[in-house]
């Protein structure tokens, strides 16, 4: 047994400890052993007797809160074991919330307290009635090319066409009695800015250090309008491309997928919380971030982004709407398109990170620490190379050879997901690189290679 979510190891009682019964009750519930130490071993307790009706009577009278409380006895040492089950409704110990995170204890203050008493009450941040704006208020414009996007999507029939805008908004569950939804006004609005001043997002490029701001626009508007200036912007303004040649003809190639880029973008605006900060994207030379406010839903870890988990949306109206337009394909799958975009591109792995309060995804546009005079750094990046690093480790190949031993069929994807990383990386070099697009070209590997491939063996 040890420490976790559930459990909390308490040495003494003292009165303080009720913060960490209020915490227990307002997340998942857990347990509380008084009598053990910090590493788990049975210390006892002289006073069980008293604790064991004196802690039940003042949760009860300080938060409203039952609780079960258990005397254990080992090695003729007495130990007891409070027992806290999840509550139904938010709890509260002298006006102040507690919440139970990891192995912590956290008070809940401003949005994130919002937040929880709405999940309490069965609400969302997006779900919230606004009294003082009607269907007026709204773009129709906004509203039309959603109801071309959705049609196109196959999500929704033709028929709704032929509806009012309100009926439209009925139909997809943004009215109450009558009157907009949050989630309408975020999705419609012809400024949204009116009630919600962060709710838009800030682009800003970078030299080497987040205070090396050399320019920056800020993206005002509806969560659609947000979506197309924001694209707009970064593919004009903020993002270069890759420059090549096949023969005569410039290519001019994105350094980061821009589906990638979209999803990302769109994921902040479906989890953002709007209250405290826009959504920030930084442009740096080697890497771009989007950060907006909120972190991960407590049950989800960093780590579960990288394979297929379930969707909890902040904002599951604006996330529906989003869907039915066809802007996101299945809930739970936006991290995983992410990461399959970077690597089908031949990029490093995204990072996902809980920070400042809020949740960021930082893409990079080479593999960082990579040199040709070194594997140091390399070897997570470089595994899914092995394969043709040995294909071509006793003679230089072609793509079809190459094809042929990986058991591959497309060329198209060995070239964008693998010779052209690999090129990048200086793992392998063309045999005749002055005429890229010979039929006589193939691929030898390289000194870095082959200490990447000797390392791998090893």
């Amino acid at each position: 047994m040890s420490e976790d979510q559930f459990t909390e190891w308490k040495e003494r009682w003292h009165e303080r400890y009720y913060e960490w019964i209020c915490a227990f009750a307002n997340s998942k519930g857990g347990e509380i052993f008084v009598g053990l130490n910090d590493h788990g071993e049975i210390t006892g307790i002289d006073n069980l007797e008293k604790l064991q009706t004196e802690i039940p009577q003042k949760c009860k009278s300080l938060m409203g809160l039952t609780i079960d409380i258990l005397p254990l006895f080992e090695d003729k040492k007495k130990y007891l074991k409070i027992i806290i089950s999840e509550s139904s409704v938010p709890i509260s110990l002298h006006g102040r919330y507690y919440y139970r995170s990891g192995s912590t204890k956290n008070e809940l203050t401003g949005s994130a307290l919002t937040e929880f008493l709405l999940k309490k009450s069965g609400k969302s941040w997006d779900s919230i009635v606004e009294d003082s704006y009607s269907v007026s208020d709204l773009s129709k414009t906004s509203i039309d090319e959603f109801k071309k996007m959705a049609i196109e999507s196959g999500r929704l029939k033709d028929d709704i066409l032929s509806l009012s805008s309100f009926d439209l908004l009925k139909k997809l569950k943004l009215t109450s009695n009558k009157k907009l939804l949050r989630a309408a006004f975020i999705l419609f609005a012809k400024d949204p800015n009116i009630l919600y001043p962060n709710f838009r997002l800030k682009i800003g490029r970078f030299d080497k250090s987040p205070s090396d701001l050399v320019f920056q626009e800020v993206i005002e508007g509806n969560v659609f309008q947000v979506i197309t200036k924001t694209i707009e912007q970064l593919r004009s303004k903020f993002l270069i491309n890759a420059i090549s040649y096949e023969g005569f003809n410039r290519k001019e190639q994105p350094y980061y997928p821009m589906e990638a880029i979209r999803e990302v973008i769109l994921n902040a605006l479906i989890h953002g919380r709007f209250a405290n900060s826009a959504i920030q994207i930084k442009v740096f030379n080697d890497k771009i971030s989007v950060w907006n406010d909120g972190e991960l839903p407590e049950d989800m870890t960093v780590e579960e982004l990288h394979k297929n988990h379930p969707s909890i949306p902040r904002n599951p109206l604006i996330a529906d709407v989003c869907f039915k337009a066809g802007l996101i394909e299945s809930w739970g799958r936006g991290t995983i398109k992410v990461l399959e975009s970077c690597r089908d591109n031949g990029l490093p792995d995204p990072k996902f990170l809980n920070i400042a309060k809020g949740f960021e995804v930082v893409l990079f546009k080479t593999t960082e620490g990579t040199t040709e005079g070194t594997t140091e750094g390399t070897t997570e990046d470089t595994s899914r190379y092995v394969k043709i690093l040995k294909a071509i480790s006793s003679k230089p190949l072609d793509q079809s050879s190459i094809l042929n031993k990986l058991g591959l069929k497309n060329k198209e994807h060995l070239r964008k997901s693998y010779l052209a990383p690999m090129l990048k990386k200086k793992l392998i070099e063309m045999t005749e690189p002055d005429k890229p697009t010979s039929r006589n070209q193939k691929y030898k590997i390289t000194s870095l290679g082959k200490r990447v491939l000797k390392k791998d063996v090893t």
